[in-house]
């Protein structure tokens, strides 16, 4: 799966530690609070592009306008049992209270999932939830929302003693809102108190104590001219594909794992990477997105509205470079599209052997806006141990993130030196390549283990079942498999420098993962974008969660003939890209 060892270990061999730590520094420490539309934020921008043109690479702003909202400052008191006040923080994106502040009971509701809500009236109450991501914040907002909620407080995680507050945005909408997506913007306050205090009043609560508490928050949004700095190396003998190399560069407070440690990889490698250019397959593009800390992912959404025909046409892959050097972190985890594991997983056996790693399928939360238009995605960074992480209550990034504590103290060079490799590895293995490293075989196992499952789920209702029809779609998943089998081993064979047309074999690759990508991991489809951690996207197929609304409802009742002419056109989506799958494949063979 991976090109010759000896060019990629000079690329790596070239690539400057110290510069790149330089980087870093100034950016957490020149540049803290890097919040889109900021002097700050545009000033980093700035230092992007002079530096990148310094190293002689094509670099420039670009420009778009985001629907921001700065978070101003809040209030956050018990009333009862045990009057008192509590630090705390208003996330960005959230609505405001009455000038005086709002009073409202207070209802636990664990990690704000659907589920839990379950036998729980929030109607006109402040809902209390832990800070997790299971959902992400945006989703527990929404959730909150839809219920009646007049408000949410989020506990921080860590340990239960923390003492830091969180920072962040709540906005479901992914990108700048549009005429159909207004209307899920926040419009109540959301703040966050840390762990300790969350504890305190989760015990009142539990203890079955009535609490009481007062709210005070502002919050102005308003559309902002924003700049985001873009480079591009260009490959001197290419074909117009290219790479695309990303990650946000908006930060709260000194932000240096967030994201000023992968800011200045992606810095570096772009300087050596010019200087390479003669042993490029394709080109290489470097976006460091705004407004995505404060505006949820408008850099990268805007970025692909803007240039949506030639990221459809030209784009092989978005490697997206975030939270390198976390202090005490120790596993190499990836969050992939199936058809780049066998890829990744081969570099990582290359530059990190003997590193524990883990591996999970990529869904639809980060900085992925690209799922609609079928690009293949790779997220990778190194986490602490499952054991640490429970301890923290889910913090995969450590307590540390999205606070005011994320400063170079708790940064690590020997754990940023071994990012800087790995990622390095990605991007030169990606840009060399002559056939593109995508396996889609995987891709086959994921839709029929889903479509087998979900099958499975309806064997108890055979009205549903009947309505679905999924038998036939699993077995179309099964022939694509043997057509994925054979693409496999042709493209091994001109990889090994067999002959065949390996112009016609990369297009078939991207052809395929634009297919497929879209289906597997999205409910709005290829042009718009879904609403930040909704639920559902957790499951391969995310439309095919139309089955529970299905099979609550009663037989030949009107709920259920409603959603079974929905799932019906739902199970079609997913019958269609893969009988397309199988045809680009088999066109392709001959």
């Amino acid at each position: 799966m991976l090109g010759p060892k000896e060019p990629r270990d000079r690329f790596l061999q070239q690539l400057s530690l110290p510069r790149a730590l330089a980087d870093c520094r100034w950016f957490a420490e020149k540049t803290p609070w890097r919040l889109s539309g900021s002097e700050t934020g545009e000033r980093a921008a700035a230092y992007i592009v002079d530096h990148l043109r310094d190293a002689g690479v094509k670099a420039d702003l670009m420009t778009f306008h985001g629907y921001l909202n700065f978070p101003e400052p809040a209030q956050c008191h018990v009333k009862s049992p045990e009057p008192r006040q509590i630090p705390c923080s208003a996330f960005a994106q959230i609505g405001s209270t009455p000038e005086d502040g709002m009073i409202a009971e207070l209802v636990y509701v664990g990690a704000g999932a659907e589920g839990d809500y379950e036998g729980k009236d929030v109607r006109g109450k402040i809902v209390l939830c832990e800070l997790s991501y299971a959902p992400p914040r945006p989703e527990k907002v929404r959730i909150a929302m839809s219920r009646g909620a007049a408000g949410v407080l989020m506990m921080n995680w860590g340990t239960d003693d923390s003492a830091l507050i969180p920072l962040g945005t709540v906005k479901p909408v992914w990108g700048n809102p549009t005429p159909d997506t207004i209307h899920l913007m926040p419009d109540i306050a959301v703040l966050g108190i840390a762990r300790r205090d969350g504890v305190s009043l989760r015990s009142l609560l539990q203890s079955g104590r009535s609490v009481t508490m007062m709210i005070k928050a502002h919050a102005e949004r308003r559309w902002m001219k924003v700049s985001q700095a873009t480079a591009e190396v260009e490959a001197a003998d290419g074909d117009g594909d290219y790479v695309l190399v990303s990650g946000h560069m908006d930060a709260w407070a000194a932000g240096a794992t967030d994201n000023a440690s992968g800011n200045s990889i992606m810095m570096e490698q772009a300087r050596i990477l010019q200087q390479n250019r003669d042993k490029l397959a394709r080109s290489v593009r470097f976006a460091f997105w705004q407004a995505h800390e404060t505006g949820i992912m408008e850099g990268s959404s805007a970025y692909a509205d803007r240039y949506w025909d030639d990221l459809d046409a030209h784009c092989v892959a978005d490697l997206n470079y975030d939270s390198a050097g976390m202090m005490g972190a120790s596993v190499w985890r990836s969050d992939s599209s199936s058809e780049l594991l066998a890829f990744h997983n081969a570099v990582e056996d290359a530059t990190i052997p003997g590193v524990p790693r883990k591996r999970n399928k990529a869904v639809r939360t980060g900085d992925k806006s690209f799922f609609g238009i079928g690009i293949p995605t790779l997220c990778c960074w190194m986490v602490h141990t499952d054991e640490q992480i429970k301890a923290w209550h889910g913090a995969t990034h450590g307590e540390w993130y999205h606070s005011d504590a994320d400063t170079m103290e708790i940064f690590d060079p020997e754990i940023y030196r071994l990012h800087v490799m790995v990622f390095g590895g990605y991007t030169w293995e990606m840009a060399t390549a002559k056939v593109l490293p995508m396996d889609f075989r995987p891709v086959a196992d994921d839709y029929i283990a889903r479509l087998q499952e979900v099958h499975r789920r309806m064997a108890a209702r055979p009205d549903a079942a009947a309505v679905m029809g999924l038998a036939p779609v699993v077995a179309l998943a099964e022939q694509f498999r043997g057509s994925a089998e054979a693409l496999e081993e042709r493209r091994r064979a001109a990889a090994a420098g067999d002959v065949g047309n390996v112009p016609r074999l990369n297009a078939t690759l991207k052809r395929l993962s634009r297919v497929l990508t879209w289906v597997r991991g999205t409910v709005s489809g290829r042009y718009g974008q879904d609403p930040y951690g909704l639920s559902v996207l957790r499951h391969d197929l995310p439309n095919l969660e139309v089955v529970e609304p299905l099979l609550r409802a009663a037989p030949e009742s009107h709920e259920f003939h409603l959603w079974a002419t929905q799932a019906r056109r739902e199970r079609n989506k997913v019958s269609e890209s893969l009988r397309h799958a199988t045809t680009i494949i088999d066109e392709c063979l001959g």
